[in-house]
């Protein structure tokens, strides 16, 4: 990647995750004013440490937002398969 094309962002990281692929943070974009993910391999440089921020985790509403998940079998297995713990 050229230097042209680098882009400096303004992060405030809320959370660190790792897929068992790759690490992600998940962080406030201050140019973009906006919650976002970011694979962390892929940031590069030193990182400038410029201070508090406005945002916070308690304002990521998406990340905050509890929803009801429902897992069951798949429905192609047998009872025997579905039951299987």
């Amino acid at each position: 990647m050229s230097s042209a094309a680098e882009e400096k962002l303004i992060l405030v990281p809320r959370t660190l995750a790792h897929t068992h692929l790759r690490w992600h943070v998940g962080a406030y974009l201050e140019t973009q004013k906006d919650y976002c993910d970011f694979v962390l391999a892929l940031l590069h440089g030193t990182p400038d440490f410029n201070g508090d921020s406005e945002s916070t985790a308690e304002k990521d509403t998406l990340w905050n937002t509890e929803v009801t998940i429902r897992l069951q079998p798949d429905s192609r297995l047998g009872i025997a398969q579905q039951s299987h713990h």
